[in-house]
């Protein structure tokens, strides 16, 4: 059998036969292999006239046998005979070649070694520029890393092409080269384009450097169309990415992050001029103000340093400010590297109810094939929650929707368009709410009140009205249902002060014939606290008062408080509906169901007490047909039948 020696590794002896003369060797890790070496185990030479080939593979030669492993190199052994094997013998000068592969196959380059240099500059020579396969084909001399780290000082001062970005759509291929020719002759001319026509950029090969370096100094920041135009060398992705270090390290625009909405340009520019000479100085703002954030631009790589240093963490205005230096939107992408930059899902908010599924999928289809698009809706309403995401087969298509729509106005509202965040990112978000919900508290409390007892005619206009001789009002709010006022609502003011006074004048205070009940406000975790308490508070005195005689119908179990307690909330009426009907039943077969639903408009916790006294239940089922018989005897007065 066989064994293999790859430099650096343990030796290998897991061949795996595939038929009777061929034999296969799975090299993990194989992109950085430059040697090996296949021997034979034992003591036993081949037969005679026997012998055996070995060569690197791009692919399986034993496909039908053996599927290929991806990230694997594989080395296929075949003995037959000498006199085949002298016919397979390879040129003179190749030793081994590698094309390499990811899990979906070939990436589309390899490599070749050649056993001499003047063999590798020949297939240079000859096979660079080829068609193959209809693809032209590219040859160079491999270089490691460090070597085009080495050479690239040089290679970055020499180019011919330019990047053109920022241009108006209605420049076209043949609008481009007019626009450069004056600066040298051009090769060719691109405007980059996809089913919409223009995204806005090209690129202009020029036949020599000197021409693109005019073409740079001249164009680069020219006026065409009414937009900005910038024009820069063009680099392939490899070099902006082995340039960015150095790059990174030199920047001259901050960006500063959680002011408060007091912080205008001018106080911006006062905050940061101890640190060096500003040339700009710029808060980031909407139709509602400041949005929070902003940029400084020194004109000293070491003032904005020291800025940086100097300011970021610091409290102003009572929030912490952050500040960093300025990365465009490009240069985050490289930082973040491929996989960042590519996603399929878009979370998109901020529109109005009646947007649904398909309103949305309308919305995002002119940007690419979409798998799904889904609204998030109320459980109990069914409406809109004015969010929800879309769902792309291509990250291209998906990077497009968040350019063009976000922070455009679509049904009177301004949309925001970005990437759905992954699973590691939700403990972040939350975190981040939780944040935001708690300073929303803090501003609130103390100054927001809750105010009860409202009469039916009271809206959100009189409920303002009545507590404004006390403070600036921000905001005051009768709830409703149905349309109908549901008897409380809320006033909020400027200052606890203002809240304070409120209360001590209006507490108790009669309005339209009924005395208002006021207080501050407690949070909605209070609130539900302190009614579960005053609930079994009431469960406790009825029980300590009367004693329990529970009331079961025959085949049910007796309902506790705490069943109910711990029971879902839109549950409780009909568990306890479950329990009455059954005994009512017993006494007025015929009137039940209208007793029943009149007895359960009464609060729980006295309902309860009813399934635990016979006679307090009594009691109430004849006061509840007495009321049904003053009403049906009503009707007949008027000659009205009665509603089933």
């Amino acid at each position: 059998m066989f064994g293999l020696i790859v430099a650096g590794r343990l030796v290998q002896t897991d061949v795996t036969q595939v038929s009777e003369n061929q034999f296969l060797f799975n090299i993990p890790d194989a992109d950085d292999i430059n040697h090996l070496v296949i021997f034979m185990t034992g003591q036993s030479p081949f037969p005679d006239g026997l012998g055996a080939a070995g060569s690197m593979m791009d692919g399986n030669p034993f496909a039908s046998i053996m599927p290929h492993v991806s990230h694997m190199g594989q080395v296929g052994i075949s003995v037959e005979p000498l006199s085949q094997l002298s016919q397979q013998t390879p040129e003179a000068g190749t030793s081994v070649s590698k094309i390499v592969c990811d899990e979906h196959g070939s990436r589309g380059y390899g490599f070749v070694d050649f056993e001499t240099e003047e063999a590798a500059r020949i297939a240079i020579e000859k096979v660079n520029g080829m068609l193959l396969n209809g693809k032209q084909v590219f040859v160079e001399r491999f270089m490691s890393r460090q070597e085009r780290l080495e050479v690239l000082g040089d290679k970055m001062r020499k180019f011919n092409n330019v990047y053109v970005k920022n241009l108006s759509e209605e420049i076209d291929d043949e609008k481009l080269r007019d626009m450069f020719e004056p600066y040298g002759k051009i090769i060719s001319a691109k405007i980059v384009c996809d089913e919409h026509g223009s995204r806005g950029y090209g690129f202009v090969d020029f036949e020599t450097e000197e021409a693109a370096r005019i073409a740079i100094e001249k164009v680069n920041g020219m006026l065409l169309n009414g937009k900005q135009v910038f024009v820069e060398r063009f680099m392939s992705r490899q070099e902006r990415l082995e340039v960015l270090g150095d790059k990174m390290r030199k920047f001259n625009n901050v960006y500063v992050k959680n002011l408060s909405e007091e912080i205008d340009d001018e106080k911006l520019r006062d905050m940061f001029e101890p640190y060096g000479k500003i040339i700009s100085a710029k808060i980031v703002c909407d139709e509602h103000g400041s949005r929070g954030y902003g940029f400084v631009d020194f004109e000293t790589e070491e003032a904005a340093r020291i800025a940086i240093e100097k300011v970021n963490g610091m409290l102003l205005n009572g929030k912490k400010v952050f500040v960093e230096r300025f990365m465009s939107r490009r240069e985050r992408l490289e930082v973040l590297g491929d996989k960042m930059r590519k996603f399929n899902n878009v979370y998109v908010k901020n529109f109005s109810e009646d947007i649904d599924d398909e309103k949305l999928r309308d919305m995002f289809e002119p940007y690419g094939k979409i798998i799904s698009a889904k609204v998030m809706t109320d459980d109990s309403s069914g409406k809109g929650k004015g969010f929800g995401f879309v769902s792309f087969e291509d990250p291209e298509a998906a990077e497009k929707a968040v350019e063009a729509l976000n922070g455009n106005e679509k049904f009177g509202k301004v949309l925001f368009v970005g990437r759905a965040q992954k699973k590691e990112a939700q403990a972040e978000l939350k975190e981040k709410f939780e944040r935001i919900e708690m300073e929303r508290i803090n501003r609130y409390q103390g100054v927001n009140l809750y105010v009860k007892n409202l009469d039916d005619n009271i809206d959100d206009k009189r409920l303002r009205k009545e507590f404004a001789q006390f403070g600036t009002i921000t905001s005051a709010k009768v709830m409703t249902e149905g349309g109908r006022s549901k008897g409380f609502g809320f006033v909020c003011f400027s200052s606890p002060e203002e809240a304070t006074k409120a209360v001590t004048e209006m507490n108790g205070r009669i309005v339209v014939a009924k005395p208002l009940y006021v207080a501050l406000a407690p949070r909605k975790e209070d609130r539900k606290a302190h009614d579960a308490s005053q609930c079994m508070q009431r469960i406790t005195s009825m029980r300590m008062q009367a004693p329990p005689q529970a009331v079961i119908a025959q085949g049910q179990d007796p309902l506790t408080a705490t069943m109910l307690a711990t029971a879902p909330p839109q549950e409780r009426k009909q568990m306890l509906g479950e329990r009455l009907f059954p005994l009512i039943s017993h006494m007025f077969p015929d009137l039940a169901g209208k007793i029943t639903g009149m007895l359960l408009e009464i609060d729980n916790s006295e309902l309860l007490h009813l399934l635990e006294s016979q006679e307090s239940l009594e009691a109430k089922v004849k006061e509840a047909v007495a009321v049904l018989q003053v009403y049906q005897a009503k009707e007949t007065a008027t000659g009205t039948k009665p509603a089933e």
